[in-house]
């Protein structure tokens, strides 16, 4: 028994590439997402902090 064919099939079957380059875009797309949250979230807490400030001016004057 010859196992070529199989071994022949298994090189030019092309479904794992295609499913490593699904899982390395995938992976890209959720390191973009944390980085934009991340960006976002300090700039959030930047204002929230500076309303935080000028409400507890406004408060003690």
């Amino acid at each position: 028994m010859c196992q070529l064919p199989r071994f022949t099939h298994f090189i030019k079957d092309e479904e794992g590439a295609t499913v490593i380059e699904y899982a390395v875009l995938i992976a890209l797309i959720i390191a973009a997402c944390i980085v934009i949250v991340g960006a976002i979230g300090q700039k959030i807490d930047g204002a929230f902090n500076n309303f935080g400030t000028k409400f507890e001016n406004a408060l003690s004057s």
